[in-house]
C-alpha cells in the first residue's frame, strides 16, 4: 500500500493548497482524489463557465458594440474641445457643446437600451443603476467602460469579476474541501457557488 494513503486527508490538502500557493500545479488525477468525485466534478463544471465566460467576452452583443461606437465619438469629440482649450482657440467652447451633445446622446442610448437588462449591464466596468441613481457622468472619466476596455478609466467590474484561471479554480475547490473537513462532512457539499455566477447563469438561461 503507498505511503501517501497513510497521510490524513486534511494534510494532504494543505499540502496541495501549499503547491498551488508557491505557483506550481496540481494535477487532475491528483485534484480528483483530495475533491472526491462531487467536488471535483464542481471544478469541472466551474472550468466549463470559464470557458463560456471567455467566448462571451470575445462576442459582444450588437447593442453593445454600438454602444462602443457612440462612447468612441463622444471621447473624440472631448479629445478635439480639450486641446483647442489648451491651445486657447476661441472655438473651444463650441467644441465642448458639442462634446456634452455626443455625452448626452451615449447616455440616452445607456439608460434607454441597456439599464434594466442584467446581462447587458454585465458587460460594464461599474453599476450603472443603484438605489434610484444613475451611477455616471457627461465626462470621459464619468461614462461606463465596456470590460474589454484597456482604458485606464476601466473599473475592472461587471464580468470581469467572474473570470478567472484554472490554478485559481484548482486553489478555491480545495480551500473549500478543506472548510468542507473543518464542518465535520468529510465529503464536502457542492453547495458553494459565487453569488455573481449564479446571477449571470439566471441571465443566461432567462
Amino acid at each position: 500500500m503507498s505511503h501517501i494513503t497513510h497521510i490524513p486527508l486534511k494534510t494532504r490538502i494543505q499540502q496541495a493548497i501549499s503547491r498551488l500557493e508557491s505557483g506550481l500545479d496540481v494535477r487532475n488525477q491528483q485534484l480528483r482524489t483530495l475533491l472526491g468525485e462531487e467536488g471535483f466534478e464542481q471544478y469541472l463544471d466551474e472550468c466549463n463557465q470559464q470557458s463560456k465566460i471567455r467566448e462571451m467576452l470575445r462576442n459582444p452583443p450588437e447593442v453593445i458594440g454600438d454602444y462602443q461606437r457612440l462612447m468612441r465619438s463622444a471621447l473624440f469629440a472631448y479629445a478635439k474641445a480639450d486641446a483647442a482649450s489648451r491651445r486657447g482657440s476661441k472655438k473651444a467652447g463650441s467644441l465642448f457643446d458639442r462634446s456634452d451633445k455626443e455625452f448626452e446622446r451615449l447616455l440616452e442610448f445607456l439608460r434607454e437600451q441597456i439599464v434594466g437588462d442584467c446581462f447587458l449591464e454585465s458587460w460594464f466596468d461599474r453599476p450603472l443603476y443603484v438605489s434610484g441613481k444613475y451611477m455616471h457622468s457627461l465626462t470621459p472619466d464619468g461614462v461606463p467602460r465596456i470590460v474589454t476596455s484597456r482604458s485606464l478609466s476601466n473599473q475592472k467590474g461587471g464580468l470581469l469579476r467572474l473570470k478567472t484561471t484554472k490554478h485559481q479554480l484548482k486553489l478555491d475547490a480545495l480551500e473549500r474541501a478543506l472548510q468542507g473537513l473543518a464542518d465535520g462532512d468529510s465529503t464536502y457539499a457542492v453547495e458553494a457557488r459565487v453569488a455573481q455566477a449564479r446571477s449571470l447563469r439566471r441571465c443566461l438561461d432567462s
